[in-house]
Formats: structure tokens, sequence, C-alpha cells
């Protein structure tokens, strides 16, 4: 029966015989500078949004006040650079309409602000949709990009 030879058992044994027996091989057990391991952070772009839903409702001051829909949230950001904002909106729904986004202020510093997007329905058909549901009319893109 073949047996898989044990690696770095000699060294050991010879260390051990130096320290039993005194032999001139001496261990010595001083501390030296061997290697210096560096530490590196690969710094990229960070940023983090805190935004709700936008709650769109009619806007009552357009011309069109029950197929008109409009709506506004917050963004809080968290930002490692200087970015600039743009949106875009796409309907997601029967209702269906033409939806345009707006983001003011669209340049943030880096750090810690805040941002308000805004989106705005126009011929938006509520009578597809079932009463005293809560539906997904539209989905707004947020891109983010270095100022």
């Amino acid at each position: 029966m073949r047996t898989k030879p044990r690696r770095g058992g000699l060294g050991l044994a010879i260390i051990v015989g130096a320290l039993i027996l005194g032999s001139p091989f001496r261990a010595s057990c001083a501390s030296t500078e061997t290697v210096t391991i560096e530490n590196l952070i690969a710094t990229g772009y960070y940023i983090r949004l805190s935004v709700d839903p936008i709650r769109v409702k009619q806007d009552l001051t357009s011309q069109s006040p029950y197929t008109t829909y409009y709506g506004c949230t917050t963004v809080d950001v968290i930002s490692s650079f200087a970015a600039r904002f743009a949106v875009k909106v796409r309907p997601t729904s029967p209702a269906g309409g033409t939806w345009t986004a707006t983001v003011r202020p669209a340049g943030l510093p880096k750090g810690r602000s805040k941002t308000r997007i805004c989106v705005r329905g126009q011929a938006v058909d509520q009578s597809v949709l079932v009463a005293g549901s809560k539906v997904k009319v539209a989905e707004v893109t947020v891109i983010v990009m270095p100022n």
C-alpha cells in the first residue's frame, strides 16, 4: 500500500532537532520586516438615491383636468462625485397618455443634497382602469452622470 509523502515534515524535524540537541543550526526568534503589503481601495463613483413613488393627481389647473395628471417627489442623494441628473418617463398601463418628466436642480454637488422629480401625463384615459385601485401608470428612469 502506497502512502502520499508528507510535505514540510523534514524542515520541522531539523528545527526541533536544533532546539533539543543544541546542534549548530541555531533557531532565532527575532522579528524582521520581510514584506510590505499595500492596502488599496478602488475609488469609484458611488451614489445613493432615496425616493418614494410619485403620486399623481388630476391637474385641475390644466385645460384638460380630467385627462391630465401631475405629481412630484423629493429625492435624497448621497454621492461621492458632483452629479448631473436627467429623467425619462414612459407609460406602463392601459391608460396610456403622453408623459413628460423634469428634474430640478439637475446638477448636484458631491455629498448630501436633494433634488425634485416631477411628472405630467396628458391624454391619460383613466376610464380603462379599475376604480379605487392603485395602478402604476408610468415609470421614471433616472440617469446619473458625473458633472
